[in-house]
């Protein structure tokens, strides 16, 4: 990664897609959790795909979405794709962490490394649950205080399978 020299156009949002795509089409069997590394500036300039768009694919493929920013801070010009990052980041249970500098992206590995063997799995069964393919939004909330939560913000209801 330190031989990767950034430069060019940005499909931010097409390269996520792109990513929850192949993720999704590793049969279950062969994987135990999906997740997707991003190191970015968080700015799309190729605009073929919106944030939404992204967000939605992320979903529908249970992906985890750890952004590494790589701007200084948010007075950087490319700033506010901080705010893109976090956005993708928190709607799919993942985190945004600094990795400008050398020492920032090691630290911020070695939590997305802790974070992906410290996960528990939580499942329910909503009352009148329907697999119709729609949006379900999720909230989890801790009992005890100074507990600290992190889950994706919603599920699709996988649709049931015609026999």
């Amino acid at each position: 990664m330190r031989k990767i020299k950034p430069a060019g156009n940005t499909a931010l949002n097409d390269a996520v897609i792109y990513a929850c795509d192949r993720l999704r089409r590793i049969p279950e069997k062969q994987i135990t959790r999906r997740a997707i590394i991003l190191i970015s500036d968080g700015v799309d300039t190729v605009h073929r795909s919106t944030l939404q768009q992204a967000e939605q694919e992320a979903a529908r493929s249970e992906v985890m979405i750890f952004s590494l920013t790589t701007n200084y801070s948010k007075d950087d010009a490319n700033g506010q794709g901080d705010e893109v990052l976090l956005e993708l980041s928190a709607s799919t249970g993942g985190t945004l962490l600094p990795a400008h500098e050398d020492s920032e992206l090691q630290s911020a590995l070695h939590t997305v490394q802790k974070a992906l063997r410290n996960q528990y799995v939580l499942a329910y069964t909503p009352s009148g649950f329907a697999p119709d393919g729609k949006y379900r939004q999720v909230e989890l909330k801790a009992l005890k205080r100074g507990l600290r939560t992190n889950c994706r913000k919603g599920y699709y209801a996988r649709p049931a399978v015609q026999p």
